[in-house]
């Protein structure tokens, strides 16, 4: 079953039931936020280039620090 959530207004939360039933190709194209399906924003590269760069300082941050506490 295929369930057409472009555009669609949603007057209630979604339910894991109805997420499944929306086709494979449409959910990488959806966000869930607060139970609600919300179209995926379009990503630019510069949008890429800081997410990769804000994961990376975490990262290593997080090394940082449980070699700080010795949970390594």
């Amino acid at each position: 079953m295929s369930i057409p959530w472009r555009g669609r207004f949603q007057d209630s939360s979604i339910t894991w039931e109805q997420y499944l039933d929306i086709d494979e190709a449409d959910q990488r194209n959806l966000e869930i936020v607060d139970g609600y399906v919300v179209p995926r924003e379009q990503r630019d590269s510069c949008h890429q280039q800081v997410a990769s760069c804000l994961s990376n300082a975490v990262e290593v941050s997080a090394v940082e620090e449980m070699r700080r506490s010795g949970d390594t």
